[in-house]
């Protein structure tokens, strides 16, 4: 699956890849490895197209979370702080949409105040959960709150227009 938006290019992960993004060594369950994930549930690696091709800048994906679909997005920290992360996020809440999930949630460490900005921006709602959530990136444990969105269901296919006579 690939995505375009204005800033980035969202596709699937290559082997490849993990040359250029060292993190992705600890990201496999992110970035598709698995060929045989399931299509409600992409996982893609966040490029920027420049001069020089494009840069990988970090992962995208809906996962299976118990009985919701998580929203995931890591983006590297060279490449933080431009509003990358609000925008590989916005494609993927499209794409999910298009997909037929209706709810979705997010984790968010604690410790990490734009990640809740980030969130809020986007329509996520904290549910007053907590959870301990596995860091791949950080290697350790860490508290986390849950988010959550409802998206809009899809459209249904629109009304056929007619000419009065």
């Amino acid at each position: 699956m690939f995505i375009r938006s204005s800033r980035l290019f969202l596709r699937p992960a290559w082997p490849e890849d993990r040359a250029d993004l060292p993190a992705l060594a600890d990201c496999a369950a992110l970035t598709g490895a698995d060929p045989h994930w399931p299509t409600r549930h992409p996982r893609c690696v966040v490029t920027q197209p420049g001069p020089c091709g494009a840069a990988l800048i970090g992962v995208a994906a809906l996962v299976p979370a118990r009985a919701d679909t998580e929203l995931v997005v890591w983006i590297a920290e060279h490449a933080r702080q431009r509003g990358l992360g609000l925008e590989a996020a916005q494609a993927m809440l499209v794409l999910a949409g298009t997909l037929g999930h209706g709810r979705l949630i997010a984790h968010r460490f604690v410790d990490s105040p734009a990640s809740a900005r980030m969130l809020a921006r986007l329509g996520f709602v904290a549910t007053g959960q907590t959870r301990i959530c596995h860091s791949r990136v950080r290697g350790i444990d860490l508290m986390a709150e849950v988010h959550a969105i409802d998206l809009a269901p899809p459209m249904a296919d629109p009304p056929i227009l007619t000419r009065a006579a």
